[in-house]
């Protein structure tokens, strides 16, 4: 049967004209058509096609090929595979690719294969549009408008010895770079052991009162531990 399809390819092209011309060539009638049709799968047919047929759609996926020729595949396994309507949605709902699966899920879904597989080519459409817009935009960065304004930098370093240094050192440095330096010196703690009577009295001498060059300005520095009377200035 097979030589004779082979030898006449022009009218046996197609699987209808093959299924017609074995049909007519029946010896004698079926008694029953069902129990013909059952006979007939039997024989002519794989009976593990059904089965491979399910392994395969449960195992298939869009990755990263486009919609369409996922949803192709997926039609062929369908056609084998015995699942109902609702079925075959879910299937393909499972593996489609999830920015697509994820603008489908906001709507109601419908109940059919097809619709679903249009649904979800419009999706994958307009993202790819969206896409090719985003790669023609200009990204526009915040910082581009922020504005840079000098670092004020000042000194906290006091020297109470010599005034005048450190305030020509300072107009100097402003005057060349724009800017006043900053200096932070590092703080520490270190334990002092308790001042005797004699020496609390020597430094309330001679810290109490000093004058840093300025006779207007006058710059009290009391020790903490140091007695709160007042000694005399003129001392």
């Amino acid at each position: 049967m097979s030589l004779y399809f082979w030898a006449i390819p022009e009218v046996f092209n197609e699987e209808r004209n093959r299924i017609f011309y074995i049909g007519v060539h029946l010896s004698d009638p079926a008694s029953s058509f069902p129990l013909f049709v059952q006979e007939f799968f039997r024989k002519f047919s794989d009976p593990s096609n059904r089965i491979q047929a399910l392994g395969q759609i449960r195992k298939l996926s869009q990755g990263a090929r486009s919609v369409a020729a996922y949803a192709a595949e997926f039609r062929t396994l369908a056609r084998d595979s015995g699942y109902d309507q609702l079925a075959l949605v879910d299937q393909f709902l499972r593996g489609l690719y999830d920015n697509v699966m994820n603008f489908m899920i906001m709507n109601d879904l419908p109940e059919t294969l097809e619709s679903n597989i249009d649904i979800a080519l419009r999706i994958e459409n307009r993202l790819s549009s969206r896409n090719m817009l985003r790669q023609n935009h200009s990204d526009y960065s915040s910082h581009a408008y922020q504005r840079h304004y000098p670092r004020l930098q000042v000194s906290t370093a006091v020297n109470i010895h010599h005034p005048q240094m450190q305030n020509t050192d300072q107009e100097s440095t402003s005057s060349n770079s724009g800017y006043a330096q900053m200096e932070i010196d590092a703080i520490t703690s270190r334990f002092h052991p308790s001042l005797s009577a004699e020496e609390k009295q020597r430094l309330v001498n001679l810290i109490y009162a000093y004058n840093v060059g300025n006779r207007d300005t006058l710059f009290l520095i009391v020790p903490r531990n140091l007695p709160r009377e007042k000694a005399d200035p003129s001392s």
